[in-house]
């Protein structure tokens, strides 16, 4: 290591440890370690593999938080709503949690590989809510009454809704034929987008219609 004579101890999680805490409680006990080391030997780590999951996780929340600042604008320019914007952001966040309780349920955690399929999911979760409320509005400029709008609106595109969100999770269903290492790595992934958009599409039955009245 730099050019000295060195031993690495390689540290493993086992189960459903989680990768951050074990590496932040390594670095708490680093100083301790250091202080009972003999003289003219250092510890210090030399590779971190939580690094890439806390870029994994900031990706996510940068993602999101693009993907809202753009739909907001969009929203304002071709509705000029500021609560038609608020309506479809909350789908973001509310999706990407239902996503992650699927994800737990089944007994997956964070890593590169879910937070990678939370990041694929984000750009299409406003789909169903931004479709919704545009079909709100336009009913409510046909002249209809807010109750009857938004009943009427929740009607003619819950089938289409339904399938454009069924076209894009049976994308993702190969990966659930995948058997050994390739499974292990690919399903998780999968999940997560499928998880996510199954929540889209509910919120945008549910949620959407009751705020937007």
């Amino acid at each position: 290591l730099d050019g000295q004579n060195a031993v690495i101890v390689s540290i493993l999680k086992l189960g459903d440890a989680s990768t951050l805490d074990i590496v932040q409680q390594i670095m708490a006990r680093m100083p301790e370690l250091q202080a009972a080391a003999p003289e003219g030997i250092t510890i210090a780590p030399v590779f971190d593999q939580s690094v890439f999951v806390t870029r994994a996780i900031n990706n996510v929340l940068v993602e999101a938080v693009i993907v809202g600042l753009l739909v907001a604008f969009v929203v304002l320019v071709f509705l000029a709503s500021v609560r038609s914007s608020l309506i479809v952001l909350t789908s973001i966040p509310l999706a990407l949690l239902a996503s992650i309780a699927g994800l737990a349920l089944t007994g997956n955690t964070f890593n590169l590989m879910t937070l990678g399929g939370l990041m694929l999911a984000i750009g299409v979760l406003v789909d169903n809510a931004l479709v919704e409320i545009e079909n709100i509005n336009r009913n409510l400029e046909l002249g209809h009454d807010l109750e009857h709008a938004v009943l009427k609106s929740a009607s003619e595109v819950a089938f289409p809704e339904f399938v454009s969100t069924l076209a894009i999770c049976i994308v993702f269903s190969p990966m659930f034929l995948l058997t050994g290492v390739a499974a292990f790595v690919f399903v998780p992934l999968a999940l997560a987008v499928v998880f996510a958009m199954a929540a889209s599409y509910l919120l945008s039955r549910t949620l959407v219609p009751t705020l937007a009245t």
